[in-house]
Parts: structure tokens; C-alpha cells; sequence
């Protein structure tokens, strides 16, 4: 199951991008840019370079992320899942400031801004005033234009996978920005199928086979979703009103047929989940040029599932049935207040705090062959009250230096009320930062960044979980804390011009309090024997470290005119200590080095462009309290075309993933819990067939 959904949130992705009027080629990069050294506008510090909209003319972008994506040295990073409005900001500021959304995606805010639209953008590295770098070594800052009248969009799209699967969607955005006011509107709706085939085989550790055949399955995905924002000035200052509702429902079925020994299961999931969000951003200049920021954000959302299971037939092994129905409501509130402080002895101060509440409620109803099976966790409510002070410092000694430095306190209070007990506790975090740049040279910059973070508080590690056919149970967990880590980032760019441009860079991350999987021995009253269900707790660090290298090459003096290279690569050294055996490895799902390839050429005016694009396959490790399971990707290869023939028009075409190499899971089982000591039962190989997806896309700009 977990194979086939994210096949088909591969599929989804890629008709996201063809929607967003990209060529859907997975980690596609900048094409190139026109023959000219872009430099730092008049009186703007070394460590901000400005691009004008003539840096992006000769690509005819479409919308303010198609320019962002083709910023040199720029990799975009969007907003996440993170603890807070702080802790999930992405890497693009609008005037300036965040738009206060969660769900609606920093990338789809983005591009619902018309290129046409954009006055500059600004790259700062390290710190500039009055821009909040939120722990980042790198921000693009879009500049809009004041008035662009009436705008929109449709944006039509259609993904097809050789099965004969098909997805398509369709965006309709409208926007009017004039008079200092904006409204916007934009709508989406995307329906997505998609089916695979699984073959596998299960055999003891003598080679003798248990259990072998194949597991087709068919899956449905449908969404839709409406954003709306409203600005205005308001006293003296900027008000921004936006909101998102969504709608959305999964399907999956999968019947597996066993030739070794006989018999067969069957399997069926359904979801629906039903959200929103509302945020409010005021801002102003008081006297003495100091500048307030308030926001205020609240999401609520829902969510039920569905899953039934039948085991009939299977020699050796009775028949029988297992369900299970689950509900969660959640939410999140925040209120947030920022005051910036004009220079001061060459320090500018930024200081402010914020206050968030959190919940999930939970029910799961477990059932065995029609009777209620109940385990701890199964009813769960967990509440998080949490408060954040903050100040900032940013001081330039030099056009070339620049220096951030601060810290935060925060104090939380975490309660739960669950069937597995109940807890209340208060914890204390200060997370201190430094951010420094260094410009020895128009073109070359140094950064580092030291900086303590708080991890958001995991809500599942509170529920319970079963999986009957495994016979693996596990409790929730009402002590669960969130994880913490101390990053560090040495970050080296090199700029030679146009696209042209170098980045290698090391982060390390140490985790403290880590959440793992582990074992809990519950006593049976003799004669009933123990019994042992899997927990999720905090414990042990963990050290991450990543090396990162990217490099974008112009090819016009090798004989390819609007010709552009681009390579990267990571590698990722991992260890942590094994919540179940004490033993050391690697970080579950840890690739130990990934890279990727792309080469693009743009022609005439804009109009064509076409690009291939390479990903290595991968290999990820994951290690469980009853099992290990060892995950083999397959290469990448993707190809794409976007053609602009007439004004206002643009036409995608992409084929994905053609080598279609299949993914294959290797699971090695135990006996009971994973312990030291534990004989292994037998191992179970599972092959999943990859599909080739083919993509057209059509945007129409009014």
C-alpha cells in the first residue's frame, strides 16, 4: 500500500507542476539567462544582488515562480510543516513579508503572481534590514509592481501512465491589484488514478518458499481547493486577509492471490478529509522608523479512514477478517507580534513573541473477525500551549560582513487524555542563533549558520496502530515530547555571471530526544503469558551530516546557444543508536548519497525549450522493532518541452520515469520484537512495477 500511494503522489506532483506551467520533469532546474552579469542595485549592500524583470525576458515567465526558479545559486525551498508561523517559513519573502498560510503552499502563492507583476527581485545573503531571514543563509524577496490591473489564468492539464491511468486538473486565478488594493481568487480541482502490480515471495531462511504470488492494485485521488486574499491600506498601514478551504478523498484496493500456498487477501482503504485556514497580517511604520508586524492564524481540519482486510484460503493459516475506522479533528492557532527597530549604533533589533495552541483528537475502532479489538491509544486528545519570545540583532561592520545573532525562549505545556494514560508537563527550550555572511568578492560569498531548533510535536506517536496479518500492535504513548537538534551550516557560493554559478555546502544536524519505534513488555496474569507492543519514545541522539554540491554551467561557448548544465549532488552520513537492540546505523530512511543531471537549451525568443533530466536510483534502509526493511529505487530519466507560440499561451509536454525500472522492498522478519538475540523467520522480497507517465499541460494569461 505504502508503495502504490506514493506512485501516486508522484503522479500528482507531476500534474501539479505541468498546472503550474512547468515542463513536469521532477527537480527540473534554471534554464539559462540572458548574456548579462546581474549586479547589486544602486547603494544595496554586497550581500543583496537584484534581478529586474529584463533578466528574465529572454524565458517569457509566466508567473513570479517560473522567474524565482531561475535565480543563479537559488534552490527554492517551500514552507513546511514546522513548529509555529516561524518555524514553517520557506525561503521567498512577498514585499518583504510572509503570507501568513500553512497549507495554501508558499509555491502556490507565488505563482499566482503574474510576471508582469514583479518590479525585482532581491537575493540577500546573511542579512539585510528590516527583512527577517528566519534562520536561512539565503531569501529571495519578490518586489511587486504598485498597480497591474485585472490578471488571471486557466491552466488545464492532463497525466496519462502507459496502463492507461489518467489524471487530469484545471486552475482558474483572477487577480486585480490597483489603487493600492489587491483581490485574488483561484480554484483547482484534480482527479488522479492510478494502478500497480506487486510480485513477491517469502521464503525461511533454508530457502524454502512460504508464500508467493502477486498483488495488483487500483487506487483514486480527488481534491479540490479555493483560496481567496484581499489587501488593503488600513491606518496608516498594510492589511492582508487571505484563506483556503479544501476537500479531498483517497481510495485504494489491492487483492493479492497466492500460487504458493493457495488462498488470497484482500484489501480496501478509503479516506476524506475536509480543512481550511484563515490568516490576517497587519503592518506599519510607526514614528521613529520603527515597524510593527501582527498576525493572527487559525486552521481546523478532519479527517476519516477506513480500512478492511479478508484472509481466505491461505493454506496453514485460518481465515479471517480485521477493520479498522478512524477519526481525527486538529488544529492550530496563532497570534504573533514583531517590532523592528531602526539602526542604531549600526545594530538594527528585531524583537516580538508568539503564541500557539495545538490539538488533535483521536478514535480508532479496531475490529478481529467482527468483534472490538482495543488497544492503548485507541481514544486520544493532546493539547499544546505554547509561548515564544524572540530578538534579533543584525549588525554590517562592513559592506562586505554581515552579522545575525538572537536567540528565543520558548515554554510549553503539553497535555494528554487518553485510554493509554494520562500526562500534563511543562518544558523550557532557549534556541540561539548566529547567521554570518561574507562577500570578500562581488560574486563570492561565505556563510555560517549555528542555530538551535525545537522540533513540531508529533501527534501519532499519542495513538495506536495494528496490523493483524503481521500480528505487530502498537500503543500510544502519553509522555511524547517533541525532538530537538543544534544545526550547523557552512555554506561557499561562487557566481561567474549570468547562470553560471557554484554551491557546496555541510550542514550537521544533532537530534537530542530522538523519537523511535521501540518495544513495551506488558505482564500477563499466569497463565496468560506476556505480551508486546510496539511504542513510539524519545531517546538518544542522532548526527546527521550532509554534503552538498551544485553547479549551474552555460553552454553557449561550447556550440549549444541557450544551452545550460546542470549537476548536483549529495552525500549523507548518518548514525543513531537502535531504540530496540542498542546497536548503531544509520538514520531510517537515509539515501547515502544521491545526485542528478539535468541539460536544457531555450531557442529563439522564448518559444521553445526543451530538457532532459537524470536522478539516481536509491537505496534506504529502515529499521523496525519486528523487522528490517531494506528499500532499492530505480535511475530517473525525464524528458520535456514547452512550447510558446503565440502571447499569453504555453504548452507542456513531458514523459516520465521512461527507463521504468521497478522498485523492490527486502524485509527481514523476526520472530518476535527485534531484540538481541531474536531468530530471524524468514525473509520476503516485494518487486512493484513503475509506470511511465506522459504529461500535457495549457495555460492561457489574460
Amino acid at each position: 500500500m505504502i508503495r502504490s500511494r506514493t506512485r501516486l503522489a508522484a503522479t500528482i506532483a507531476s500534474v501539479c507542476l505541468a498546472s503550474a506551467g512547468l515542463p513536469a520533469l521532477a527537480q527540473e532546474q534554471t534554464p539559462p539567462a540572458p548574456d548579462t552579469t546581474p549586479g547589486p542595485a544602486p547603494d544595496a549592500p554586497s550581500n543583496v544582488t537584484s534581478y529586474k524583470p529584463e533578466f528574465f525576458t529572454q524565458f517569457r515567465p509566466n508567473t513570479a515562480l517560473d522567474m524565482v526558479m531561475r535565480l543563479p545559486g537559488f534552490a527554492f525551498q517551500d514552507n513546511g510543516g514546522g513548529r509555529g508561523f516561524a518555524g514553517s517559513a520557506g525561503n521567498v519573502l512577498i514585499d518583504g513579508e510572509r503570507p501568513p498560510s500553512r497549507s495554501d503552499s508558499l509555491s502556490s502563492v507565488i505563482a499566482r503572481i503574474p510576471a508582469g507583476g514583479v518590479e525585482r527581485i532581491d537575493v540577500i545573503r546573511g542579512a539585510a534590514d528590516g527583512i527577517d531571514m528566519q534562520g536561512r543563509a539565503i531569501i529571495a524577496n519578490v518586489i511587486r509592481k504598485a498597480d497591474t490591473g485585472v490578471t488571471g489564468s486557466m491552466t488545464a492539464a492532463l497525466s496519462v501512465n502507459d496502463a492507461g491511468d489518467m489524471s487530469p486538473n484545471a486552475t482558474l486565478q483572477l487577480r486585480n491589484q490597483a489603487g493600492g488594493e489587491l483581490m485574488e481568487g483561484s480554484v483547482t480541482a484534480l482527479h488522479s488514478e492510478g494502478s500497480g502490480e506487486n510480485v513477491f515471495v517469502r521464503r525461511t531462511l533454508a530457502g524454502d518458499v512460504l508464500r508467493q504470488g502477486r498483488s495488483p492494485n487500483e487506487s483514486e485521488f480527488n481534491r479540490i481547493a479555493a483560496t481567496g486574499v484581499w489587501e488593503t491600506t488600513l491606518m496608516g498601514g498594510k492589511l492582508r486577509v487571505n484563506g483556503q478551504a479544501y476537500a479531498l478523498n483517497f481510495t485504494l484496493g489491492s487483492a493479492a492471490r497466492f500460487t504458493i500456498p493457495g488462498g488470497g487477501q484482500d484489501s480496501d482503504s478509503q479516506e476524506t478529509e475536509f480543512g481550511g485556514e484563515a490568516g490576517i497580517r497587519y503592518s506599519r511604520n510607526l514614528d521613529g522608523d520603527y515597524a510593527l508586524e501582527l498576525v493572527a492564524f487559525q486552521a481546523l481540519g478532519s479527517e476519516k479512514t477506513q480500512r478492511d482486510f479478508r484472509s481466505a484460503g491461505v493454506i496453514g493459516q485460518p481465515d479471517f477478517t480485521s477493520g479498522s475506522v478512524g477519526e481525527r479533528t486538529g488544529g492550530e492557532s496563532i497570534l504573533r507580534a514583531t517590532l523592528q527597530s531602526p539602526a542604531m549604533g549600526g545594530w538594527s533589533y528585531e524583537g516580538g513573541g508568539e503564541v500557539v495552541f495545538n490539538f488533535s483528537e483521536r478514535n480508532n475502532a479496531f475490529s478481529f473477525n467482527g468483534a472490538p479489538f482495543q488497544l492503548g491509544g485507541d481514544r486520544s486528545r493532546v493539547e499544546e500551549l505554547r509561548t515564544d519570545g524572540f530578538i534579533t540583532g543584525k549588525w554590517k561592520p562592513s559592506p562586505q560582513l554581515s552579522i545575525e545573532a538572537g536567540s528565543r525562549f520558548e515554554w510549553s505545556r503539553i497535555s494528554a487524555d487518553t485510554n493509554a494514560g494520562v500526562s500534563e508537563k511543562s518544558l523550557t527550550y532557549i534556541k540561539p542563533r548566529v547567521n554570518l555572511s561574507w562577500t570578500p568578492e562581488q560574486g563570492t560569498q561565505w556563510g555560517l549558520r549555528v542555530e538551535r531548533k525545537v522540533d513540531q510535536l508529533d501527534f501519532d506517536s499519542f495513538a495506536s496502530s495494528a496490523a493483524f496479518e503481521e500480528e505487530i500492535f502498537g500503543i500510544g504513548n502519553p509522555e511524547a515530547e517533541p525532538e530537538k537538534l543544534w544545526e550547523t551550516e557552512l555554506r561557499y557560493e561562487r557566481q561567474f555571471g549570468g547562470q553560471n554559478s557554484l554551491v557546496l555546502s555541510y550542514t550537521h544536524k544533532l537530534y537530542e530526544d530522538v523519537l523511535g519505534r521501540t518495544i513495551l513488555t506488558v505482564p500477563g496474569t499466569p497463565p496468560d503469558p506476556d505480551q508486546e507492543f510496539e511504542i513510539t519514545r524519545n531517546g538518544g541522539e542522532a548526527r546527521v551530516g550532509l554534503l552538498n554540491l551544485t553547479g549551474a554551467f552555460e553552454l553557449d561557448s561550447w556550440g549549444m546557444p541557450g544551452g545550460i548544465l546542470n549537476v548536483g549532488g549529495t552525500l549523507i552520513d548518518s548514525r543513531l543508536t537502535d531504540p530496540v537492540t542498542g546497536e548503531a546505523h544509520g538514520v531510517n530512511q537515509s539515501n547515502p548519497w544521491t545526485w542528478n543531471a539535468s541539460l536544457q537549451q531555450t531557442l529563439g525568443n522564448g518559444d521553445l525549450r526543451w530538457s532532459v533530466f537524470l536522478q539516481n536510483s536509491s537505496t534506504q534502509n529502515e529499521w523496525l522493532p519486528h523487522y528490517i526493511n531494506t528499500y532499492e529505487g530505480s535511475l530517473f530519466a525525464g524528458v520535456g518541452l514547452t512550447l510558446k507560440p503565440w502571447e499569453g499561451w504555453t504548452f507542456n509536454v513531458a514523459a516520465n520515469n521512461l527507463l521504468a525500472g521497478d522498485s523492490v522492498s527486502r524485509f527481514d522478519f523476526y520472530e518476535s520484537a527485534r531484540t538481541p538475540g531474536a531468530q530471524l523467520t524468514y525473509r520476503e522480497i516485494n518487486a512493484s512495477k513503475a509506470r511511465r507517465n506522459f504529461n500535457l499541460s495549457v495555460r492561457k494569461n489574460f
